[in-house]
């Protein structure tokens, strides 16, 4: 008979935030390797649920990697669900993940691998880092920080999923210009003073966000720029 997996809520308060996860353990005695898998971005939490796309996948990630016999702790971001992002003492009101930028969100991961460690039931020579999309470039500022850290835990792996292959303005202006076309035309109220200016930025920002071409055999996926799939195959 399969052991049930088990989950402990957990939180791992600072200064300037109070974050709220979830421990899931595998079945059996440990301790057991673990993992932090870190979400992308937006006001998603524990679960890479943000208010209007219900995803789950980090969920159930962690289902997955506990009938594997790998525990993890996955956590809300500052300002979502159960984590609170504090400031002067204070609670940050209903948009308050607004204020924490790329690198105060490393330090949540930080946070979070740190407390794992420091679990009994964990085995602090076996942790992992786990990234989707933004969060790939999150757990390599996080590992980058714990592995040259003069004491404290170490990441044994860093697992990146969908991260970024580029530089992160050139994703920027990607991504800004492959949005601008999907959005809504200027009202017919507005269009003799917007409307010129919206054409001329957008088509000023496709023109920059233009993908190189590729510089290795791998071919990119459709819709991706060429450097994506260089990337992919230099790993």
């Amino acid at each position: 008979m399969t052991t049930p997996v088990r989950e402990v809520e957990l939180r791992f308060p600072d200064a300037d935030r109070d974050l709220a996860g979830a421990l899931i353990l595998p079945g059996g005695a440990g301790p057991f390797p673990a993992a932090v898998p870190v979400s992308g971005s937006g006001p998603v939490d524990r679960d890479s649920n943000a208010p209007r796309l219900a995803i789950d996948s980090t969920r159930q990630q962690a289902h997955a990697l506990a009938r594997a016999g790998i525990a993890t702790l996955r956590y809300d971001k500052r300002g979502v669900g159960g984590s609170r992002l504090l400031r002067d003492g204070t609670v940050e009101g209903k948009d308050g993940w607004m204020r924490a930028g790329l690198f105060d969100n490393a330090d949540d991961v930080v946070a979070a691998f740190t407390a794992l460690a420091e679990r009994p039931d964990t085995d602090a020579g076996r942790l992992f880092l786990v990234g989707h999309s933004e969060g790939s470039t999150l757990v390599t500022i996080a590992a980058a920080r714990t592995s040259h850290a003069p004491a404290g835990p170490r990441p044994a792996a860093v697992v990146l999923l969908a991260g970024a292959a580029r530089p992160g303005d050139a994703v920027l202006r990607w991504q800004a210009g492959m949005l601008a076309p999907t959005l809504p035309s200027p009202s017919a109220a507005c269009s003799s003073c917007c409307a010129p200016t919206w054409s001329a930025r957008s088509a000023a920002t496709t023109t920059r966000s233009a993908p190189p071409a590729p510089t290795s055999r791998a071919s990119a996926a459709p819709g991706w720029p060429a450097d994506q799939g260089a990337a992919a195959d230099s790993h």
